[in-house]
């Protein structure tokens, strides 16, 4: 079994991951990130936060940020509609003071917004850029921490091949099903199931759907459907997760009824 040592291991390769070995980079600390899966995310999930363009923001990639990124809505601003095109609407968001102190508050344009893969691609570029390693298709089989160092297994998914990794630092940025945690013997108590959300991506020309609402963000409640309705570019992508109804969450000996994800944009059949 072949050996290697990093100063650091990041387990992970998703946003969080990417991001923390992108500032060990910036700061001179060479890390090796593992990620289980083949590539980086093509589904645009969760969008970035205020914060963390500023950080991104100080390590010079403010440039970087503005070509990838689109203007979305005003952050903490939201519409409830009957359905996601037409419908009665009602807004929602912060009180109005709280909503001008964002315009004031950050060298970064609050309405700048970028997605979960964009994130990634943006991040896994500098880290490269910077001296770190990635290895895709790698996960985490064994971790032992010593006096001083930390033992790691690692295997390739693909062929098989183990090898071992002795690190300072092993970071676990692998995801609610952490092989890190797992390892660790660390559990969640209490967790549990509340709903089942459906999630679709989508393309679709929704036409003045954003300037009519004035926001990216749309939750749409009727009768047959309660989802929310997010742009993923501020033009034709979009995401909506959609849930299950109360009264069907709560007979988990019934098989539960997938709700359509075209009828979240779609009319409201009453």
């Amino acid at each position: 079994m072949r050996m290697q040592d990093v100063p650091v291991l990041v387990v992970g390769g998703g946003p969080v991951g990417l991001s923390t070995g992108m500032f060990l980079a910036h700061w001179g600390i060479r890390p090796l990130v593992v990620e289980k899966r083949d590539s980086v995310s093509a589904v645009p999930r969760a969008s970035t936060s205020l914060r963390t363009l500023e950080v991104f923001r100080a390590m010079g990639l403010g440039p970087v940020l503005e070509e990838a990124g689109w203007e979305g809505g005003t952050p903490m601003r939201w519409v409830f509609k009957s359905r996601g095109i037409g419908g009665t609407s009602r807004p929602g968001g912060l009180p109005a003071r709280f909503a001008g102190l964002l315009e004031t508050c950050s060298p970064v344009d609050p309405r700048l917004t970028l997605t979960h893969d964009q994130v990634q691609r943006l991040a896994l570029d500098e880290l490269r850029r910077r001296g770190g390693d990635i290895r895709f298709g790698t996960r985490l089989v064994g971790l032992t921490p010593e006096a001083d160092h930390v033992r790691v297994r690692l295997v390739d998914t693909a062929t098989g091949a183990q090898w071992e990794v002795t690190a300072g630092y092993v970071i676990g940025a692998d995801g609610a099903n952490s092989d890190v945690r797992g390892q660790l013997g660390i559990t969640v108590p209490d967790r549990a199931a509340i709903t089942r959300l459906n999630t679709a991506f989508f393309r679709a020309d929704l036409g003045p759907a954003l300037r009519e609402r004035g926001t990216h963000l749309c939750f749409v409640r009727n009768k047959r459907v309660r989802a929310t309705l997010k742009s993923k570019n501020g033009r034709d992508q979009w995401s909506s997760h959609i849930m299950d109804l109360p009264r069907e969450a709560r007979r988990p000996d019934r098989a539960v009824r997938r709700q359509d994800p075209r009828t979240a944009p779609g009319r409201d059949r009453r």
